[in-house]
């Protein structure tokens, strides 16, 4: 399996959420975490401007492997002339992002993509690349799904593992099944792998995104990992979107600055946590 697995890291997202740090103090979460993979959160324009201003030390240059989330498209209009100026400003500043940080995907939810935006993201060169979705949502839950978009839209494709694992446990399946459908399915035009578990108290879901070491379901979101590794022929890259920082609410202002600093530091701690557990547990 050794040879199946990319480079690893984080989702910022959550970090972006809380404490908000520069772009450089992002840099440093990253080092001192050992990650060598990363995705930024690309929700809002703010927040990808910000990603825009910040790009004298890009990411590609200090990560093997760069990708982007993005995040809603459903009040866009149907022709990129109707596109209002701040709509424009968006695309411009996905666009920058992509090509400043030499982003390798953009994961899209295809429940807020209506169709007619694929060209759009095509025409502003944002590699789109097409993620499973999870139990609260209405489509992209089974294989096909997922590959008919692709192959309509030609775009490589992201798997989920908590996600995949919502469903699998709705529908009383087997999540490693599940996990190899998918693999097979979408084989070598999956871009990367999203990878956290859930963490749960008396059958009740309390964190939908965990970190692999607190996760419930660890041992299953493993098994499905190691399922969709031994299918394919090339190395795979995975984020880690487990919730870093899980007792700071968002947008949480520090006291201080020593207290800043030790969020910080907290952030790395967490990161490279998440990291060593998959690295360890599937043997790397």
């Amino acid at each position: 399996m050794r040879d199946t697995i990319g480079p690893v890291g984080p989702s910022t997202g959550w970090i972006s959420g809380k404490i908000a740090p520069s772009f450089k103090e992002h840099v440093s979460i990253l080092t001192k975490a050992k990650a060598t993979a990363a995705e930024m959160v690309c929700h809002t324009t703010e927040r990808t401007r910000s990603l825009t201003r910040e790009h004298r030390s890009p990411l590609g240059d200090i990560l093997k492997y760069v990708s982007i989330h993005l995040g809603s498209f459903l009040d866009f209009p149907q022709s990129p002339d109707l596109l209002t100026n701040d709509q424009r400003a968006y695309m411009e500043a996905l666009q920058n992002v992509c090509e400043n940080h030499k982003v390798s995907a953009a994961s899209a939810h295809p429940d807020v993509i209506p169709s007619h935006i694929y060209p759009l993201l095509n025409a502003f060169n944002i590699p789109v690349a097409i993620e499973n979705l999870d139990r609260l949502k209405k489509c992209g839950h089974l294989p096909y799904e997922i590959r008919s978009l692709g192959e309509t839209h030609r775009l490589p494709y992201v798997i989920d593992t908590q996600h995949l694992y919502e469903i699998a446990h709705d529908r009383n399946m087997d999540i490693t099944k599940l996990a190899s459908e998918f693999a097979d399915a979408l084989g070598t035009n999956i871009a990367h792998l999203h990878v956290s578990g859930e963490f749960t108290h008396q059958g009740k879901q309390i964190v939908d995104h965990a970190q692999l070491p607190i996760a419930t379901n660890r041992k299953e979101i493993l098994k499905a990992v190691h399922a969709i590794l031994e299918r394919l022929e090339k190395p795979i890259p995975i984020i880690l979107e487990g919730e870093t920082l899980l007792t700071i609410p968002y947008d949480y202002q520090p006291h201080d600055q020593a207290e800043r600093e030790e969020l910080l530091v907290q952030s790395a701690e967490d990161i490279r946590r998440d990291i060593e557990c998959i690295m360890n547990e599937l043997h790397m």
